[in-house]
């Protein structure tokens, strides 16, 4: 039986509970906040915009939608920060007042087939019939018995867990997705789906739930909705609840309705082999690219300059560890949870003159650096680790669009998908790109959020054409896209496909490049590159002629000891050369035919291999 999300319609929240609000969503530690912790007022201004005015009639008919997790706890109990931080109460014991909610099916599909045979084919159908019965509530509580037995981050969280302020992200998530893309026509709604017809991606004023405008599914099920996360907690669960807000009056309806749960499926795989982000220990050449990356001048010319010095002191020094790798972690996961930051570092938003040994604005500085540190490789060499790295993920984005731009309508097609992942997933989708649209300079905020709209041209007297729209946390960003108008949001698909075919494949090539290899690829870069110009095609011409001429009169000249055309009455060999009847140039039985192509060292009697060169066959996955 598919694995199911069931969305609880009479709890207070989705597969979570919550039994302290206001002090887990207080932000008042702090003058200031980094947008990293995406604060509500942040939040709010991440709306999906309207569309700019254009002359083009268009539909919106599919949104991807790519989301960073919330707020989350620490991501590793190894995590080295300052000195003193996993002894220090306030900031190494960590409990989650978030808990999930899990509820086995009631009965096997199997079981319902059994009772109704039609429902063989239907298997989507037949579990969302089924009913929880009851409910299990997960708690990290078994151990606590500090300091000799507890989990790894001394508390009832577990590493990298969802918190209750990544919940009102998400939360505040969907609903900017219910405002920007789904037409309810209640008064209460004022989104660019309810004042303008071409952003109505659902449009549920037909009927109650739009189901009859939507194939008789409700536009929370397959195929209308695809979701997609890789098997952790928080993503798994920040997805469920920014589907809370988009949908949840929807579902509680239904629910109470029929009197059962509706149910979600989620497509995932093992985190060890997912494709939500490149994965270095499953795609070698990706280790490569980033040490080049690394290697390279401006990296180098970064890592040894006076300020990456500085602050490698200053750690050192003032907070007793280098935790050049931890940054990011250390410092967000504490002020963005309002937790105590070391004196020196609490600096962020604060009037500050520069003065001081290490000079002024630290917190910024530091998290400068560790950006630049972690995200450079991203982005170099034109996103050429970016580009092999989400290829698979790339494929995953384009089959859901592809049917759309090819007019396939044999059946039902995915309105919108949704994919829940982690930073590693939204930066480097960003940077495959182009450095445009991501440099590596930026460390993407909790609960971002990346959209990608592709709408349809409606004007009858051209053909279909379509078009494709970026947001970026509230901002469209498809000006950005080489190729794409600088006065307009909507820009032809073509140069989205254009840019993502290369590299949009399942098996991307991650075989490790020796030097020599490199050097090949070079040497062949180079001839297509002189090879590209009508002058260079009618020379490589010429020369193939003449040399083919000079070659043939070599042969001959050769072969029968004379010049061509000088008559037949010079000195002949009385044989071609070639001695076809010599009997130590043949193979007289197939053992010594396989004698001779395997090879026999005569000097020590070792057989040795003068086989072809193996070809590796390689299948074409490119989906475009």
């Amino acid at each position: 039986m598919r694995a199911a999300i069931l969305l609880l319609s009479n709890v207070g929240a989705v597969l979570c509970k919550s039994s302290i609000l206001d002090k887990d969503l207080s932000y008042t530690r702090y003058p200031k906040y980094p947008p990293y912790c995406s604060v509500p007022e942040d939040m709010e201004k991440r709306g999906v915009p309207p569309l700019q005015s254009s002359d083009l009639k268009t539909k919106l008919v599919h949104v991807t939608s790519v989301i960073r997790h919330g707020a989350r706890t620490p991501w590793s109990d190894q995590m080295m920060c300052w000195d003193g931080y996993w002894q220090d109460p306030e900031l190494g014991i960590w409990n989650c007042d978030l808990t999930t909610m899990i509820s086995p099916p009631s009965a096997p599909f199997v079981t319902e087939v059994e009772n109704d045979p039609t429902k063989v084919n239907d298997e989507i159908g037949a579990e969302s019939g089924s009913s929880s019965m009851f409910l299990f509530e997960k708690r990290y509580d078994a151990l606590n018995h500090p300091p000799h037995l507890t989990n790894l981050l001394n508390g009832t969280c577990q590493k990298g867990q969802l918190l209750l302020k990544g919940y009102e992200q998400e939360m505040a998530n969907g609903r900017h997705l219910r405002e920007a893309y789904v037409h309810d026509g209640l008064p209460s709604s004022s989104g660019p789906a309810s004042t303008d017809d071409r952003m109505r991606l659902f449009d549920l004023t037909g009927d109650d739930d739009g189901s009859a405008s939507l194939g008789g599914r409700k536009p929370y099920e397959e195929p209308n909705l695809r979701y997609r996360a890789d098997d952790e907690q928080r993503t798994m669960m920040s997805g469920q609840v920014l589907l809370r807000g988009m949908w949840g009056d929807i579902i509680a309806k239904d629910s109470a309705e029929t009197g059962e749960n509706p149910v979600i499926i989620v497509h995932t795989g093992d985190y060890s082999v997912d494709v939500l982000a490149p994965r270095e220990s499953n795609c070698p050449r990706l280790s490569e690219l980033r040490e080049e990356a690394e290697q390279s001048e401006t990296f180098q010319t970064f890592n040894t300059s006076e300020e990456a010095n500085i602050l490698r002191t200053l750690m050192v020094e003032e907070l007793g560890n280098d935790f050049t790798d931890n940054i990011h972690d250390c410092l967000m996961t504490t002020m963005c949870t309002d937790r105590k930051l070391p004196d020196i570092l609490a600096d962020y938003g604060s009037p500050n003159d520069g003065g001081g040994k290490y000079g002024g604005n630290i917190f910024q500085r530091l998290i400068d650096y560790n950006t630049f540190s972690w995200c450079y490789n991203l982005a170099h060499n034109d996103g050429a680790y970016s580009k092999l790295g989400m290829g698979p993920l790339w494929y995953e984005i384009m089959s859901n669009i592809k049917p759309f731009l090819n007019g396939d309508d044999s059946e039902p097609l995915t309105k919108m998908a949704l994919i829940s992942g982690h930073d590693s997933t939204v930066e480097p989708l960003l940077a495959s790109l182009g450095n445009s649209i991501y440099d590596g300079t930026v460390w993407v905020p909790y609960a971002t959020m990346f959209n990608i709209e592709i709408h349809e041209s409606t004007n009858s007297q051209d053909e279909k054409s379509h078009f494709f729209r970026l947001i970026l946390n509230g901002d469209a960003i498809t000006s950005r896209v080489p190729g794409c108008p600088d006065d307009n949001d909507l820009c032809d698909v073509s140069v989205l496909v254009d840019i993502v075919e290369p590299f949009a494949r399942y098996d991307p090539d991650c075989a490790t490049r020796s030097p020599a290899d490199e050097a090949g690829q070079n040497s062949i870069k180079t001839a297509e590159a002189a090879m590209s110009t009508p002058s260079a095609l009618a020379i490589l011409f010429v020369t193939i002629f003449f040399s083919s001429i000079l070659g043939g009169v070599t042969t001959y000249v050769y072969l029968t000891r004379q010049f061509p055309f000088c008559g037949h009455n010079n000195y002949r060999r009385g044989s071609s050369g070639i001695a076809l009847d010599n009997r130590k140039g043949t193979f007289t039985s197939v053992e010594d035919a396989e004698h001779h192509e395997k090879g026999v060292d005569e000097a020590d009697g070792k057989r040795t291999s003068y086989g072809a060169a193996e070809h590796d066959s390689h299948t074409d996955a490119e989906l475009l």
